[in-house]
């Protein structure tokens, strides 16, 4: 049996997860999401032109190196990206070699112009990371180490939306391009709630790495267009994964204004997804309330008073400051 996809409209096997064309969602398989956003996010997705290829891909990354002047000493493009649109790797010895993968069939709904941004993003990231220094990553569940992995990637997101509307404001291709993708909040959204009530999560910490996924991509919309991120609150009842969110990045700023290095942000951002797991995840999607874990306000107080670095004694007291704000029902 087939189905015809909403967005390239070509035929593909009804029990695929998503269509080997041009690698929308199987929306069929997902009865919780509403009709209407079905439509919204296949029109979103539709293709509007041929995949790019890597010789195109690198002309626009050269560019953009040179819009955010930016010297590359070697500069390496793939067409072999599976888990998304685009992304950028760096050796940690020289940030200047850098390597651009990504995905032809997915960048098909965008334009050159929206290409164009994507790439000056992508190009953005040495940009702001300057040398390549990740958080030190524990060993754990391979749950805990992807939620690591995952507040690592959102802090380096955070930093390049930041300066990215800085030297590009009101870029008009960007916007359009996150626009296009909005509509994956909600699907991510309402598929955690959904998992939730079917008593389906993967494992515990599911809907924190989820969590941290919606806000890596839309904390473009904290520095540009903001309300129309708070509208999307609005309507899908979202207000504790907001104020969630709020407090992420209150914690990344904090970070990002006081720290000098790459090295001491490493040691700072372990400290951010500690207070984090004080809070219960289910609630914040299941409920639109924020609710600590039994043993929270004694682990704040330990780490309170065991930490000597300033800045991150700050993102602590924050967290004690959090927890004796309570409640946070928002319905």
């Amino acid at each position: 049996m087939s189905i015809k996809c909403l967005a390239c409209g070509k035929k593909y096997g009804a029990k695929l997860f998503m269509c080997p064309f041009c690698g929308l969602q199987n929306l069929e398989l997902m009865s919780w999401i509403p009709p209407e956003l079905k439509i919204e996010h296949a029109n979103n997705q539709k293709p509007i032109s041929t995949p790019p290829t890597t010789e195109q891909m690198r002309t626009y990354c050269q560019k953009a190196a040179n819009d955010c002047n930016f010297k590359l000493d070697n500069l390496v493009v793939e067409d072999n990206y599976e888990d998304g649109v685009m992304e950028t790797l760096q050796p940690e010895d020289n940030f200047h070699n850098v390597t651009i993968r990504f995905n032809p069939k997915r960048l098909t709904r965008f334009t050159q112009q929206e290409l164009m941004a994507l790439a000056r993003h992508e190009i953005m990231h040495p940009v702001t990371m300057g040398e390549k220094s990740c958080i030190l990553i524990q060993n754990g569940a391979p749950e805990y180490v992807e939620l690591q992995f995952r507040f690592s990637e959102a802090y380096d997101e955070m930093i390049n939306y930041k300066m990215y509307v800085q030297v590009f404001p009101n870029d008009p291709h960007l916007r359009s391009y996150k626009d296009k993708e909005f509509t994956n909040y909600a699907i991510i959204f309402l598929s955690v709630k959904h998992m939730i009530q079917q008593n389906r999560l993967p494992n515990p910490l599911h809907p924190h790495i989820n969590n941290l996924a919606i806000y890596q991509d839309a904390v473009y919309f904290f520095y540009e267009n903001k309300n129309k991120l708070k509208e999307w609150v609005k309507k899908y009842q979202g207000q504790a994964i907001w104020k969630f969110w709020n407090w992420i990045h209150e914690d990344f700023n904090l970070i990002h204004d006081n720290v000098k290095s790459r090295d001491e942000m490493r040691d700072l951002i372990p400290i951010v997804i500690q207070m984090t797991l004080n809070v219960n995840p289910e609630p914040i999607f299941s409920s639109n309330m924020i609710s600590f874990t039994e043993n929270a306000y004694e682990r704040i107080l330990s780490y309170k008073n065991n930490i000597k670095n300033q800045t991150g004694k700050k993102i602590v007291e924050s967290w004690e400051r959090r927890f004796n704000e309570q409640p946070y029902i928002f319905n």
